[in-house]
């Protein structure tokens, strides 16, 4: 199966932003672990400012 130039100019976008934003995800995970916040301390955080 052959595609095109911009269909795989298109592929390469996509494939590099969801990179960009899976390593986005981890650093902030990686960060928050480092500063010992959980996700049940900022679910309690954000319950309270409701």
């Amino acid at each position: 199966m052959t595609i095109s130039g911009e269909m795989q100019d298109a592929f390469n976008a996509q494939i590099t932003a969801e990179l960009w934003s899976s390593n986005l995800y981890l650093e902030t995970a990686l960060w928050f672990r480092k500063e010992g916040c959980s996700i049940a301390q900022l679910d309690a955080t954000l319950g309270q400012r409701k």
